[in-house]
């Protein structure tokens, strides 16, 4: 847009592209155009509103949904009324409560057996590391006899396992004596 001041009149030119043509309109004051702003508001106005339904009209979804409401409105099924009846799906039984326990038993060697898994890994893990340390101290035995007496110095202990360590090798030694232990 381009504008040309001529005193309080302006000369707003306006290059408006349509159906292929060019069409140059003229507006001489700023009161006409804030005129023309406002009917072409006035006139979008207009179409929005025709687009909305009537005053009267309802949905007939939540017509249905409301009356749906209104028709159970305090109806409360009381477990201790005498006409309450239990669905099948909350219904107990034994075979459900077997079920349930059934499962707990389940995640409970489960969790056991992970808890097993993990503390044997870490046995393991500590036989591993005995054997490489009593490696490793053989080697510096081996090396201090090379040594003169004065320059020895002592040497680490090696760490052994625990009987309750390896509490399977000490379970069943032949003999009843160990499993009269045991149950004590």
């Amino acid at each position: 847009m381009r504008r040309k001041t001529r005193g309080q009149d302006t000369l707003a030119l306006e290059t408006l592209k349509g159906k292929g043509s060019i069409v140059e309109s003229v507006d001489l004051s700023k009161s006409e155009i804030r005129r023309q702003k406002k009917e072409k508001r006035r006139r979008e106005w207009e179409e929005f509103n025709q687009t909305k339904p009537g005053a009267g009209y309802e949905d007939p979804e939540e017509v249905s949904a409301i009356s749906k409401a209104k028709s159970e409105m305090g109806d409360y099924k009381l477990k201790t009324s005498s006409d309450y009846v239990v669905s099948d799906q909350q219904r107990m039984s034994t075979e459900k409560k077997r079920r349930e326990l059934l499962i707990c038993r389940n995640n409970i060697f489960d969790a056991k057996r992970k808890y097993n898994d993990k503390l044997m890994a870490l046995r393991d893990y500590k036989i591993e590391m005995i054997k490489k340390i009593t490696l490793l101290v053989n080697e510096l035995k081996s090396a201090q006899r090379h040594l003169p007496p004065s320059l020895r110095k002592p040497l680490p202990t090696i760490p052994t396992l625990k009987p309750e360590e390896v509490p399977e090798s000490s379970v069943w030694d032949g003999s009843g004596s160990s499993c009269v232990e045991f149950e004590k």
